[in-house]
């Protein structure tokens, strides 16, 4: 989980999908699925978050070793 407060922004996965949340409302704002690597083992899992330099960046790196 992940949770940047400027933008009110909480981040969460689930496998390969990342949720990203109005913490304010607890509303869903936006769902991506399947956010690993296509060359990424299909049994690898989102392990790490970050945000980048701008707050609407997000790194996900996987149990494989993939960072995007």
């Amino acid at each position: 989980m992940l949770f940047e407060p400027s933008t009110g922004s909480l981040v969460t996965t689930h496998g390969r999908s990342v949720v990203a949340w109005d913490a304010r409302t607890g509303r869903a704002r936006q769902t991506f699925d399947d956010m690993l690597d296509p060359s990424a083992p299909e049994a690898a899992e989102i392990t790490r978050l970050c945000f980048g330099r701008n707050p609407n960046q997000l790194l996900v790196g996987d149990s494989a070793g993939f960072v995007m």
